[in-house]
């Protein structure tokens, strides 16, 4: 265990306490989970293995999207139901994380985000299904998740 020049303590080369920390509590929430179920374990664990490759990585990350989105309708056929919403619903919610990643690091690098003929109308598609959603007195949840194709 070392102190850094930086001011991060080191106990092993390249792995911080701040990782450290992670990998111990992921460790203790999926022993939780084994007690509740071995499958549900398994995938927190993986889920889990994910963020920390995919965290610096986002080129890696849109390449596993690229080839595990035209297969998640197969996938999603021979998974347990207990974690078919995680998946089904999970995948959107990090293509969502990675967007505003991307559009809060360039505004604060103060880059001027390209535009494409086709954003407007998206957006006014989108916000038309949402005041649509609200009008019909629908959920928010529900609305939200009928916008998924667009």
């Amino acid at each position: 265990m070392r102190l850094e020049k930086n001011g991060s303590l080191t106990i092993l080369p390249g792995l911080n306490v701040v990782d450290l920390g992670l990998v111990i509590l992921s460790s203790l929430i999926c022993l939780i989970l084994i007690y509740y179920s071995a499958l549900v374990a398994l995938f927190t664990f993986l889920g889990l293995a994910a963020v920390f490759y995919f965290s610096n990585r986002i080129v890696h990350l849109l390449y596993f999207l690229i080839l595990y989105l035209p297969l998640e309708e197969f996938v999603l056929k021979w998974v347990d139901y207990s974690i078919y919403p995680a998946l089904r619903y999970g995948v959107e919610l990090v293509i969502y994380l990675v967007l505003l990643k991307t559009i809060s690091e360039k505004l604060v690098r103060n880059e001027r985000l390209v535009s494409s003929p086709i954003d407007v109308p998206l957006l006014l598609l989108a916000g038309l299904g949402l005041i649509s959603s609200f009008v019909n007195g629908m959920p928010i949840l529900a609305g939200l998740l009928g916008l998924r194709p667009l």
